[in-house]
């Protein structure tokens, strides 16, 4: 029975697949998006599609990660099994290569080079005709996907560094030093090579090599980061050794501010090469451990990248100086705190006038400049996010509350644009590059003499609609909706059009065109709606502490009115704002799927939960409560048989909730704290913190340290009120979860079976936080839950693995 009901899902599973990442060619001619199998039978594959053309006979190959367009010649992907495919856009012929380790791609040089598993490579032409090959090629590699690609050799005693760009190879190096590295900054300039004794610089324009004075370290790892177009390059060297001898103890210190790699030390140096007068000049680390370019030729951000943290935040708030490099001198900026991120995110306008903006409370922006010591706090009263600098460096757009928001920075004055008055407003067309690595310091521009395309979403009338505009006078509606959007769409305006992929509950993600005349047409549909229409219904609701919420309750499929049916409560904060979302028949992760459930006769509802002052658990249970009082009148609901269930901080909730309510017949939860206490003080090796942080200033939302309030951490924890679960609890937990450590489960399973609770527990040796995809755990989950809502809520009770449980006594 069990196999029949895996082969019974496989096979409705396999019908099913999901549009994502939709991709235009560079004459926004083609689209291209990879449809998505999460059956364990199918294979990913890409789709095609000539938008002169759209209804002629669409294009496919297999393929695991994104494909890549070569310009409008043709597009390539790889697949699992080491195939890679290209297809030629304008002859439609496709050309299948096996046993293919790399891949690369030459936009400009209309390129693409294979590395085969004999370690040959080959450069092929935009039609796929070889153009030469080359034995013995290997790492590292280096590529500005773009015209250069860069490779080693070893040929006899000698390593050599080929340039694979031409019409065929160049030997631009030949030494006995090994190559530990190859770095081709963004320009393209310079081809920096790291050998274990030696450092050489290749000018990729003149095409001559020189040795740069900078010491070469064994093992090393260096960054590069161009810091302006004049040719000025900030190095940098890190190295790691251990900071304990000592195999018989590990040791943690309680002033210890970087405990990730409390038993190793991290070395770094720096250097500023500058290309022109080929001046190398090393940076002193004695005051600050790190710098990072900020787009300057004067400056540099310096800072202790974890100096005082204390891990009431995840991740470390900076005290920034500048460091003047024509000077030598240092600078206080400021103490900057998280405003979009969990450490401080700072943008820079892109042009040089010095300014950029950051926080330094966490709550509003303030703007600075690197010339001066002057800051200017900006009026925050509109809650403004997500800035993003005109190309002119003149202003700063804001994403407000209803409308975007205008920042004059000469003025010092803050308008609205007047784009909405009562709608939620996102700028889609920026840009956005990173100024260092693993750093969330941003250049983020939009173009100051072009419109903007924002995006604004109406929650009240449940519609999305993409505008083009340039003054309230000048606006141009593309997109008008009620389905969901998907975030990535195929921006062709200048063919007039823009491409989008949308879905709503019964609809795929399908691709429609919209023209700037608002016409809408559908290009591609990849499977037909689904064989029976789902009823669903918002229901509004308010919370005690006077929140208004919103829940989605999804009817069976097959509905009738004279009937009744039972209900599943899923729980995740909030989940309202995906009402629109296709309801995908798939193995889940989590052993839990909308769909199949609707089509094996349940209500399923998905309410809203918000948190305040009385802490994580009674806040859900407070929401839980109001929402179901809200369809406590539903005719067709079996309010005796109502299941509740959630994973990880929904299985935190199902568990507080299991021990304060009676209106539920069963629960499952999966992966969920259940002793709040312990884990607040407990070390997580997923964030590699000590986990309080996730209490105070994370998901549960408390604000407050435990010592200072002790009752409510006590009042939160489900394990405390253990014997007070009144029905039959599914708990489940893979043993490789760092997330939530795989005991917090085990602990509520000893819980509930020291008080005689009717429990089983499942754990999975080999999984994490999660089921992991096409794996027999997904399955085996899948139909374990299946069948504990049939045995509880529709009383199928012949079921072995629960009649062990339910039908044995103790």
């Amino acid at each position: 029975m069990q196999g029949q009901q895996h082969d019974t899902l496989d096979a409705w599973y396999s019908k099913f697949s999901r549009l994502k990442n939709l991709t235009i060619s560079s004459d926004q001619r083609w689209l291209a998006a990879k449809r998505t199998y999460y059956s364990a039978t199918n294979n990913d594959t890409v789709i095609v599609i000539d938008t002169h053309h759209p209804k002629e006979e669409v294009q496919k190959f297999t393929v695991f990660a994104q494909p890549t367009f070569l310009n409008d010649n043709g597009i390539m992907g790889k697949d699992r099994m080491n195939r890679f495919t290209f297809l030629n856009l304008k002859s439609k012929k496709k050309i299948v290569y096996d046993n293919i380790n790399m891949a690369f791609s030459l936009q400009e040089s209309e390129r693409y080079a294979l590395l085969d598993n004999n370690s040959r490579m080959t450069l092929y032409s935009r039609n796929g005709d070889p153009i030469y090959s080359d034995t013995d090629i290997g790492s590292p590699y280096a590529t500005d996907q773009s015209k250069k690609l860069f490779a080693c050799k070893k040929e006899s005693e000698n390593f050599e560094v080929l340039d694979l760009s031409g019409n065929r190879p160049k030997k631009i190096l030949s030494a006995t030093d090994e190559i530990q590295d190859l770095i081709l900054p963004l320009s393209g300039k310079y081809l920096f090579i790291f050998g274990k004794k030696q450092v050489h610089v290749y000018d990729c324009n003149l095409g001559y090599l020189k040795d740069l004075e900078l010491p070469a370290f064994k093992d090393n790892r260096y960054k590069i980061t161009e810091m302006s177009e004049a040719g000025t390059y900030l190095i940098e060297s890190v190295s790691v050794e251990p900071r304990f001898n000592n195999n018989i103890v590990d040791v943690w210190y309680g002033n210890e501010s970087d405990l990730k790699n409390r038993n190793r030390k991290i070395n770094r140096r720096y250097w500023i090469w500058r290309s022109v007068k080929n001046l190398l000049e090393e940076i002193p680390t004695d005051k600050f451990p790190e710098f990072s370019a900020i787009g300057s030729e004067r400056y540099l951000f310096a800072y202790h990248p974890t100096s005082g943290h204390n891990y009431v935040h995840w991740l470390p708030q900076y005290k920034i100086y500048l460091y003047d490099m024509l000077l030598k001198t240092y600078r206080f900026i400021g103490d900057f705190k998280g405003m979009e991120f969990g450490s401080p995110d700072i943008y820079f306008s892109p042009t040089k006038n010095g300014y950029f903006i950051g926080s330094e409370d966490g709550k509003s922006w303030s703007l600075f400049n690197l010339n001066s010591d002057r800051k200017k706090l900006i009026n925050n009263k509109e809650g403004l996010h997500k800035p993003v600098f005109t190309s002119d460096g003149k202003s700063i757009l804001f994403e407000g509350s209803d409308d975007i928001i205008k920042y004059d920075i000469s003025k010092s004055t803050v308008q609205p644009l007047d784009i909405s008055s009562d709608k939620k407003v996102r700028v889609l067309n920026y840009r956005e590059r990173m100024t260092g690595e693993n750093k969330n310091f941003y250049v983020r521009t939009v173009d100051a003499e072009k419109p903007l395309l924002c995006e604004i979403i109406d929650t009240l009338n449940g519609t999305t609609k993409l505008i083009e505009w340039l003054s309230p006078k000048k606006e141009k509606q593309y997109v008008l909706t009620k389905n969901k959007l998907d975030v990535k769409l195929a921006d062709a305006r200048s063919r007039k059009a823009i491409y989008v992929l949308e879905e709503n509950t019964t609809m795929s993600p399908s691709i429609f065109k919209y023209s700037d005349t608002g016409d809408k047409e559908l290009i591609y549909e990849p499977i037909s709606k689904m064989e029976t229409e789902i009823k669903k219904e918002i229901v509004d609701y308010t919370n005690s502490m006077g929140n208004k919420l919103r829940g989605v309750l999804y009817y069976p499929v097959s509905f009738r009115s004279d009937k009744k049916y039972p209900m599943i409560v899923h729980l995740y904060q909030i989940q309202s704002n995906a009402v629109n979302r296709y309801l995908m028949p798939e193995y889940e992760y989590y052993g839990f799927n909308v769909r199949t459930l609707l089509k094996r006769g349940y209500f399923v509802f998905l309410p809203d939960i918000t948190y305040d002052s009385r802490g994580t658990g009674i806040a859900a249970l407070d929401c839980v409560n109001t929402a179901l009082d809200a369809i406590s009148n539903h005719p067709n609901i079996e309010h005796k048989k109502i299941g509740l269930i959630g994973h990880s901080h929904g299985g935190y909730e199902t568990n507080f909730i299991a021990t304060h309510s009676d209106r539920f017949a069963t629960y499952i939860s999966g992966s969920g704290n259940s002793d709040l206490i312990r884990s607040y003080f407990s070390y997580n090796y997923n964030f590699n913190s000590p986990f309080y942080w996730q209490f105070e200033n994370g998901q549960y939302e408390m604000k407050i340290p435990f010592s200072e309030n002790k009752n409510l951490y006590l009042s939160n924890s489900p394990i405390l009120n253990v014997e007070k679960v009144n029905a039959p609890i599914l708990l489940w937990a893979g043993k490789k979860d760092e997330n939530i450590a795989w005991d917090q489960v085990m602990e509520f399973y000893i819980g509930l079976r020291r008080t005689r609770k009717s429990v089983i527990a499942l754990f999975y040796p080999s999984q994490g936080h999660g089921m992991s995809f096409k794996t027999e755990e997904i399955k085996d989950l899948t139909r374990r839950n299946l069948e504990w809502w049939d045995y509880f809520l529709k009383s199928k009770t012949d079921v072995d693995w629960i009649d062990k449980q339910i039908k044995e006594v103790l």
